[in-house]
C-alpha cells in the first residue's frame, strides 16, 4: 500500500539549496566593464545594474517626451497630418482599433530590470483612401508636417503585392497588384508609422484574406492609418536614471545576455 513520506525541514533545506543552485548556474552571467575613472579610481560596473537596454541608445530615450507627456505629443502630430491631408483629399477620420498604453519594458538585457516604458498611441484611420498616385503625395505631406516635431524624413519599409502573403522589398513599390504601403519616420525614441491600404487593389482576394481578422476588428481596408510611439521614461524616473545611468556614459553597451 502507498505510504505518504514526510519530508523532514533538514532534507527539504537541502533540496531547495541545490534548486537555487541550479537556477544560478543555468542562468547568464551579467557582463562587467572595469575602467579608470576621472579622478584616476578603478571603476567596475555590472551591466545588469544598467537602467536602460542593450539595444536602445539612452540619448534617444531622452530626447522623447516623459511618458506624461507622450499622449500631447501623439496628438499633436497626428491630428496635424490629419488636417493636411483632409485638405488635399477630403478624408475624414476615426479611432482605429485600440487604445493608448503606457508598458514597461520587460528587462535590460543584460538579466536586471529597465527603467524605460513605451507609450503607443490610439491609432487613427481614414474613411477612404486617395488613388495610388497619390500614394507618394501622402508621404510628401506627413514629410511636410513631422519635421516640426522633430522627426527624420518620412521612409517606406515595405510594400505588400497582389499574391504574396507578406510584406516585400520597398523598391517594388510601383508595381501592379501593390495594396499597401508601410512606412515611418523617426525621431530618436519615438516614431510615427504610416500605413496607406487599398485591398481593392488585389485582384487575386488574397489581400482581403490576409486583413479579414483585422478588419473584424475595425481595421478599415481602404484607408490611411497613423499612429506615434515612444521609447521613454516616466517623470518620477528621469533623475533616478541620469543617476543610475551615469556609471555606464561613454561605455559599449555589450551584446545583450538575456532575451528580454
Amino acid at each position: 500500500m502507498w505510504q505518504r513520506r514526510r519530508i523532514g525541514a533538514r532534507t527539504l533545506g537541502v533540496l531547495v539549496g541545490v534548486l537555487v543552485l541550479a537556477l544560478t548556474a543555468c542562468a547568464p552571467e551579467s557582463p562587467v566593464t572595469e575602467y579608470t575613472g576621472a579622478n584616476g579610481s578603478a571603476v567596475r560596473v555590472e551591466w545588469r545594474d544598467y537602467p536602460g537596454h542593450a539595444y536602445t541608445d539612452p540619448d534617444q530615450v531622452l530626447q522623447a517626451p516623459v511618458a506624461e507627456k507622450a499622449d500631447d505629443r501623439a496628438r499633436n502630430v497626428i491630428r496635424a497630418i490629419e488636417r493636411r491631408l483632409t485638405a488635399e483629399f477630403g478624408l475624414e477620420w476615426e479611432h482605429g482599433p485600440g487604445e493608448e498604453g503606457l508598458y514597461p519594458q520587460e528587462g535590460n538585457g543584460y538579466g536586471g530590470s529597465s527603467l524605460y516604458v513605451t507609450y503607443n498611441s490610439a491609432p487613427r484611420q481614414s474613411d477612404g483612401v486617395p488613388a495610388f498616385d497619390d500614394w507618394e503625395r501622402v508621404l510628401e505631406v506627413v514629410d511636410e508636417v513631422a519635421p516640426a516635431y522633430g522627426f527624420e524624413p518620412v521612409r517606406l519599409e515595405g510594400v505588400s503585392v497582389s499574391g504574396e502573403e507578406s510584406a516585400v522589398e520597398p523598391e517594388r513599390a510601383d508595381e501592379d497588384g501593390v495594396w499597401q504601403w508601410s512606412a515611418a519616420a523617426r525621431a530618436g525614441g519615438q516614431w510615427l508609422d504610416v500605413s496607406i491600404t487599398d485591398i481593392e487593389r488585389d485582384p487575386s482576394g488574397d489581400a482581403e484574406k490576409e486583413m479579414a481578422g483585422a478588419i473584424d476588428a475595425g481595421w478599415s481596408g481602404q484607408s490611411v492609418s497613423l499612429s506615434y510611439g515612444a521609447t521613454t521614461l516616466h517623470h518620477r524616473d528621469r533623475e533616478t536614471f541620469l543617476e543610475r545611468l551615469q556609471p555606464f556614459r561613454g561605455l559599449e553597451r555589450p551584446a545583450a545576455t538575456t532575451s528580454d
